[in-house]
C-alpha cells in the first residue's frame, strides 16, 4: 500500500473517536440486551465481542492521530525545524514525471508518496528532526538515519 502521509489529522482524530464512541454504544446494547433477556444471544455477544476490538482500537486510533496534530502544529511552527522551502509548480510536475518514470521501472525503484494535484503556488516542504511535510501532508514515518525515497 502506498503512503500518502498524514494529510488531515484532525478530521482522522475526530473519526476515529466517533468509532470508538459509537462501538461504546455498541458494547452498552450488547449489555443491556442480554441483561433484559436474562441471557446471552448471538447478537448480544456479537455487539459486545466487535464492539470491545473495535472501541479499543479507536481509542488508539484517537490518541496516534492526536498525536500527529501536536506534530503538524509544532512543525508548522518551526519547533525543530531543520530547512524549509518551496517547490515551484513547474519543479514539481518535473518530480511527478520523474517519479512516474522511476515507478515504472518496477517494485524496488517505487516511491511510497504519490503527489496530488499540483498547486498554483508549489509545494512547500518542511524538514524537522522528526516527520517531513510535504504539500500538506506529514509522513510521520520517516527515520532519523533515514532511507531516501522521495527526491523534490
Amino acid at each position: 500500500m502506498r503512503n500518502t502521509g498524514v494529510r488531515n489529522p484532525v478530521r482522522n482524530s475526530w473519526i476515529a473517536l466517533a468509532i470508538c464512541v459509537a462501538e461504546i454504544g455498541s458494547i452498552v446494547f450488547g449489555t443491556v440486551e442480554m441483561n433484559r433477556l436474562g441471557y446471552e444471544t448471538a447478537a448480544s455477544a456479537l455487539s459486545i465481542g466487535v464492539g470491545i476490538v473495535a472501541a479499543v482500537i479507536g481509542a488508539a486510533m484517537t490518541v496516534n492521530f492526536l498525536r500527529a496534530v501536536a506534530v503538524v502544529k509544532a512543525i508548522r511552527s518551526g519547533d525543530r525545524e531543520i530547512a524549509r522551502w518551496t517547490v515551484t509548480a513547474d519543479q514539481f510536475d518535473a518530480f511527478r514525471e520523474s517519479d512516474r518514470q522511476r515507478n515504472a521501472l518496477g517494485p524496488d525503484y517505487r516511491n511510497d508518496y504519490r503527489p496530488g494535484k499540483t498547486p498554483p503556488d508549489g509545494v512547500e516542504v518542511i524538514f524537522a528532526h522528526a516527520p517531513v511535510s510535504r504539500a500538506g501532508a506529514m509522513d510521520l514515518r520517516v527515520k532519523p538515519e533515514g532511507e531516501v525515497r522521495q527526491r523534490v
